[in-house]
């Protein structure tokens, strides 16, 4: 199991990458706290680098599977990433990847 350090760390790296890209500083230490509730460090530390490389959300997902992630473990964060945009978005104004509206 990671430790929480490690999760902190990946959070602050995505708070980080949002505050680079002119979001407000409020809602990327909301990202950040909402995204380390969700996901594993391990996810996390994929999500950053999927920002930092201007990734899209299926290309993370690629990442992790790149990276040895079960079918059934990527099918499981693929639902939860997908869930995880919405709400973190409505609860933060931000999230991690464009969220589609109509």
């Amino acid at each position: 199991m990671a430790s929480a350090g490690a999760l902190e760390s990946a959070a602050e790296r995505i708070a980080g990458i949002c505050l680079s890209r002119d979001h407000d500083d409020d809602a990327c230490h909301c990202l950040a706290r909402e995204a380390g509730s969700r996901f594993d460090s391990h996810q996390l530390q994929r999500i950053a680098e999927g920002l930092e490389a201007g990734d899209s959300a299926p290309e993370v997902t690629q990442r992790l599977r790149q990276a040895g992630m079960s079918e059934v473990e990527l099918a499981s964060f693929t639902r939860r990433l997908e869930t995880a945009q919405v709400v973190i978005h409505q609860t933060c104004g931000t999230s991690f990847f464009e969220v589609e509206t109509d």
